[in-house]
């Protein structure tokens, strides 16, 4: 099948580029539309490209203008653009909006943490959540086992904080993945002591919301020797 690519020529066009079969990314359309926008959005059975002025350019079948060339370029989309199909656009664009709200969710984690709260913690979790925590043996599943668990850490952690390290998120449409260390911080007997951790958490996304259904934590072993 070929595709139908959407190219970003600035902020008056929105160019279509439909390319065969085998030719995909390579400057070899069978037909090319150019539309100067209008906002409307045309929506098709492979998807849907926005409109935002009354005009277009359709090289196989010569040049159209005015609400003529809108009308042919929804007519095209609509019948399905025979041949050729909508790819995804802005798909950098939205990784990095999905990351960046990633990283936020992490942050929050983070800000609730030095909490004596464990209610506040626990609705970061999706109720499906499971978490091996760092200083348990077993694995909490589901929020009544989480909110247990914190419950007993933050009671073995005074004065508790968590500073986090470097982070990897990836992205893979309504599920993240965000590994990395972070290291504990807490005071027994005026002391501040550190406990450095590796984890791993795993988001699924409700709504606006990032929440996790996977948390694994586990102390940083020493290096090799």
């Amino acid at each position: 099948m070929a595709a139908i690519s959407g190219l970003d020529d600035g902020p008056e066009r929105l160019h279509l580029r439909c390319v065969p079969p085998g030719a995909v990314g390579l400057l070899a359309p069978v037909a090319e539309l150019t539309a100067t926008p209008i906002g409307r959005n045309v929506i098709g059975p492979h998807g849907a490209a926005t409109i935002r002025r009354h005009q277009m350019n359709k090289q196989v079948s010569g040049r159209f203008g005015g609400v003529v060339g809108t009308v042919l370029l929804a007519a095209f989309l609509l019948s399905g653009a025979p041949g050729c199909a909508v790819a995804p656009q802005d798909s950098a664009a939205s990784a990095t909006v999905s990351r960046d709200a990633v990283a936020a969710a992490a942050a929050k984690w983070t800000a609730v943490f030095v909490d004596d709260n464990p209610d506040v913690i626990l609705a970061l979790y999706d109720d499906d959540g499971i978490l091996w925590g760092t200083l348990s043996p077993t694995i909490a599943v589901g929020k009544p086992a989480i909110r247990g668990y914190f419950e007993r850490a933050f009671k073995a952690l005074p004065g508790h904080k968590v500073t986090f390290g470097e982070q990897k998120i990836r992205i893979y449409g309504d599920t993240a993945i965000n590994s990395g260390y972070y290291t504990f911080s807490y005071v027994r007997d005026g002391e501040t002591k550190t406990l450095p951790a590796r984890y791993s958490f795993v988001y699924r996304k409700r709504g606006n919301d990032w929440l996790i259904v996977d948390h694994h934590s586990s102390a940083m072993p020493p290096p090799p020797r």
